[in-house]
């Protein structure tokens, strides 16, 4: 039973050291990072949380392992067993780690939007099949042949995954031409329109009011679709409006200038920088077309913004005698 004593004093000690860095230690580095610009202080504390009680774990298992009255092939496999669950927790502590860095580089360049989880994948795939590799390496099994192997059989996977990798260069070549961006508003050729929610390294989706699109990557890239806000996030908000023949086109584009400027005070979403502009369009047969013009923030608020205007302009027309044109024929009855 002595014998026994120290390697587990060792292996308590390192589980105790493990959950005082975890539970205490990480905790109070969060909140020294919370106070701090460095986004990256805060990615490390999270890529590390979970690991550093295994860690502390581990290491205390494998000096306690060596101090066991146990047989040496025993200890021996031990300490494989244990170098492997090090190897692995390491790659995932590299794996939260690089993902993070990157998904906050992204974010940045992206301007704050939401970041596409497709180099957050291709980012990942690669940590781990580098971690694996080193894995079979330590265990002494060799890992060329199996390169040699993927190397030969890369041609076969490759006319095998077609669409796959076709899906996935076209995500690629997305992200990089920066036209369509998750968090921008996007309208489909077909008609369907909302947010882009992400682009993985398969399928591009999008959030309708109602509803979730998901459409494969290459058929985004080959497709027109309409983004809303490029080259700006601001859209313009156009209400046609149509007065008749009679009315003093003066008046009415200052009653509508005005009501609009009532609108972009009080309703969130219109643009303040941005005075409101009349412009007439023509003589209509019943009536002067003009479209009011306002710009909103982005495009899925001017539906609001809409309605409330036309209740507005309705109300104010009414009150300053502004007479709305609507069709209306003549009849001439002549007697024979």
């Amino acid at each position: 039973m002595e014998a026994w004593l120290l390697p587990i004093i060792i292996l308590a000690s390192g589980i105790f050291v493990g959950a005082v860095v975890e539970f205490i230690l990480l905790d109070r580095f969060k909140k020294i990072a919370d106070r701090t610009k460095w986004e990256g202080d805060e990615v490390i504390i999270r890529s590390m949380r979970g690991l550093t009680l295994l860690w502390f774990s581990l290491i205390g298992s494998y000096f306690a392992a060596i101090n066991t009255p146990l047989s040496d092939v025993v200890i021996e496999h031990g300490k494989k067993i244990i170098l492997v669950a090090l190897i692995l927790t390491t790659t995932i502590f590299l794996s939260k780690l690089i993902v993070g860095f990157v998904s906050v580089y992204t974010e940045k360049l992206s301007g704050k939007l939401p970041v596409s989880s497709i180099f957050s994948n291709i980012t990942r795939f690669i940590i781990y099949a580098i971690g694996v590799l080193i894995v079979l390496q330590s265990l002494g099994i060799s890992i060329t042949p199996i390169l040699t192997a993927l190397g030969v059989g890369g041609l076969a996977v490759a006319l095998a995954l077609q669409d796959t990798l076709s899906n996935l260069f076209a995500g690629f070549h997305i992200l990089a031409s920066k036209n369509i961006r998750p968090g921008d508003y996007v309208k489909l050729q077909t008609g369907e329109e909302g947010y882009i929610v992400d682009i993985n390294w398969r399928v591009t989706s999008i959030k309708a009011p109602d509803h979730l699109i998901v459409i494969p990557n290459s058929k985004v890239s080959s497709s027109l679709l309409l983004n809303y806000y490029l080259p700006e996030q601001k859209t313009i908000l156009r209400v046609p409006v149509f007065v008749s023949h009679n009315s003093d086109l003066s008046k009415a584009e200052e009653v509508s200038i005005a009501t609009a400027k009532e609108i972009i005070n009080e309703m969130d979403g219109s643009s303040i920088e941005d005075e409101p502009l009349v412009r007439f369009t023509g003589f209509g047969e019943n009536g002067i077309h003009f479209n009011l013009i306002i710009k909103v923030k982005e495009y899925d608020l001017q539906f609001k913004i809409r309605s409330e205007l036309i209740k507005r302009l309705h109300q104010r027309y009414k009150e300053n005698g502004i007479e709305i044109s609507y069709p209306t024929r003549n009849v001439f009855v002549k007697n024979p």
